[in-house]
């Protein structure tokens, strides 16, 4: 993964690799079915997190799930998360969450429970030191 920080006009920044990297879109069951089979998003946004430097912050990696189930938030039975790589460029990167305008072409690598997908974003590489240092993230191919 090709992480470096550096200082721009006073502002603490990382650089990292979108090609290298891999990430994590939460979703229903039904539609990361039909990501995993198109291995493509089709919506106008595309919202994921880094493996590599995101931060667990379920209010904002989960908005865009709550209101399409009515169930429980972390169940199984109704939610997955999918995990994929991308090869364009995102329009917006945190640590928190990266987001693309779509539609997105992605190479979908699994699609797995909720709850793994959250014990993988709590413990990536550089998530805490990005949050910790409140660093911004400019992503390069």
């Amino acid at each position: 993964m090709n992480f470096k920080e550096f200082e721009f006009e006073s502002i603490k920044q990382i650089e990292v690799s979108v090609l290298s990297d891999k990430f994590i879109h939460f979703t229903t069951n039904e539609v990361a079915q039909v990501i995993k089979q198109e291995n493509k998003f089709s919506t106008q946004r595309v919202y994921a997190i880094s493996t590599t430097f995101g931060c667990w912050s379920p209010k904002t990696q989960f908005n865009h799930v709550i209101h399409k189930s009515d169930s429980k938030l972390h169940s199984d039975e109704v939610l997955s998360a999918v995990v994929f790589k991308a090869s364009k460029m995102p329009f917006r990167a945190a640590c928190e969450e990266i987001v693309w305008i779509g539609p997105l072409l992605v190479q979908v690598l699994d699609v797995i429970k909720p709850r793994r997908a959250i014990e993988i974003i709590k413990n990536t590489p550089y998530g805490e030191a990005v949050r910790s240092k409140n660093l911004r993230i400019r992503v390069v191919e």
